[in-house]
């Protein structure tokens, strides 16, 4: 009798030992190992629409260097879409991780547990500038299989067939500031590419960077079969060499605006294995809509990238009709003008506008009154927008003092974005 009840209690904590491991090690996504093709330079971005940057073409001319064998291309390659998200679990800290053995209270996000499990390529923020002040996420990922466009929010910035993230200047004046692109991982050199101009393809059309769509940029081969690669480079930026060794946080090169893009960012690429990974979504995904139960980024990371759309970008007065051009190089803004001024304008670069976005402009005199008010809604979907508004000067000239400019950008839920302006007037 004592032989049997010692051979149920094995096979009871046998069966015990199996339901364990296969609840915990075989029933996750599955991500299968593929060897990453070997090419000598890197790979073009997606084709950019609305404006928004383009995309490099599948093989452009390899560098001098070579790359290994058996790591990625050797220059910069987008890949395929990924997601987007803005899920707050992600970031929420251990400590408010309940016991285990006490189920989270009602309230408690299901998904805060998970999302302080460190990340398989933690990612730190890969540019030197402070997002949300002087510099933007534009593009995300494109999640969407088809022809369409979907990023890790289920919002709309993105473009067909994007394969990384954008993050942008304020304007062109900014490339004269050298803003570092940073390695967001420890990793090797794999490729690099240098040379290519500093032109919008609004300028140079898209057959000029024919094939070196990724424009400068640097290639890094990670632990785990991770690649992470950088785009539109400053020319004669590049800080690093193939073969190298790079800690995280490591300056790479320059913002810049070389290869498929129409203004200063720079492309961040993340492969796993040869396929795209959208950072704020991770391996595992997450909610359909928003950040991944463990997305790449660091906590620090996370925090510093939430920037929610619609962005206002910049804005600034005028004294007539302002060229987008003027605007995109950071020369259109002035801060005095003369009594006879032909009018007062306030001009705006906003991202990520959705249909029933609100913008309002109003400027007001020395004396406080209100002159001019304006209120436009957006009726689509647009990546990058440029306008201006304002008022023709009156019958007697302008009144000699400071005006007032006020800019305001809404969504129905998002904290509005808003910018304050002055010119002086005569005296």
């Amino acid at each position: 009798m004592r032989v049997v009840i010692a051979a149920l209690i094995l096979l009871a904590i046998a069966s015990f030992a199996g339901a364990f491991w296969m609840a915990f090690n075989g029933k996750g996504p599955h991500f299968e190992e593929a060897p990453v093709e070997a090419e000598a330079q890197p790979k073009p971005e997606p084709k950019a629409a609305d404006a928004s940057p383009a995309a490099p073409s599948p093989a452009a001319p390899a560098p001098a260097a070579p790359a290994p064998a058996t790591p990625a291309p050797a220059t910069p390659a987008p890949a395929a879409p990924a997601a987007s998200a803005s899920a707050p679990a992600a970031s929420a800290p251990a400590a408010s991780v309940p016991a285990a053995s006490a189920p989270p209270p009602p309230s408690a996000d299901p998904l805060a547990a998970l999302a302080v499990r460190p990340p398989p390529l933690p990612l730190a923020l890969p540019v030197a500038c402070t997002p949300g002040a002087d510099c933007w996420v534009i593009n995300h990922v494109d999640l969407d299989p088809g022809p369409g466009r979907r990023d890790y929010r289920c919002g709309a910035m993105s473009y067909d067939g994007h394969k990384g993230t954008d993050i942008a200047l304020r304007n062109l004046a900014r490339l004269a500031d050298d803003v570092a692109v940073l390695a967001a991982a420890p990793g090797k050199v794999v490729g690099t590419r240098d040379g290519v101009e500093d032109v919008s393809i609004a300028v140079g059309g898209r057959e000029a960077v024919k094939d070196r769509e990724c424009g400068n940029g640097v290639r890094l081969q990670h632990d785990g079969g991770w690649a992470t690669q950088y785009c539109h480079l400053k020319r004669g930026s590049i800080a690093v060499q193939t073969g190298q060794a790079v800690a995280a946080g490591q300056r790479l090169g320059a913002v810049g605006l070389s290869g498929m893009t129409e203004f200063p960012h720079v492309h961040v690429q993340v492969e796993k294995d040869g396929k795209i990974v959208d950072p704020f979504r991770g391996l595992d995904g997450g909610p359909e809509c928003g950040r991944g139960t463990v997305p790449l980024w660091n906590a620090e990371a996370r925090r510093a990238l939430v920037d929610p759309a619609p962005i206002l970008i910049d804005a600034g007065f005028a004294t007539g009709p302002v060229e987008k051009a003027e605007a995109e190089a950071g020369r259109a803004a002035v801060d005095a003008a003369a009594a006879d001024a032909g009018a007062l304008v306030i001009w705006s670069r906003i991202a990520g506008l959705e249909p029933g976005d609100v913008l309002t402009t109003t400027i007001a005199g020395p004396d406080g009154a209100e002159l001019f008010d304006n209120r436009w809604t957006a009726d689509k979907v647009r990546i990058m927008w440029f306008q201006y508004s304002g008022k023709k000067r009156p019958a007697g000239g302008w009144k000699a003092g400071t005006y007032t400019g006020r800019v305001v950008l809404e969504r129905p839920g998002r904290t509005p974005r808003e910018r304050r302006l002055t010119i002086r007037i005569g005296g």
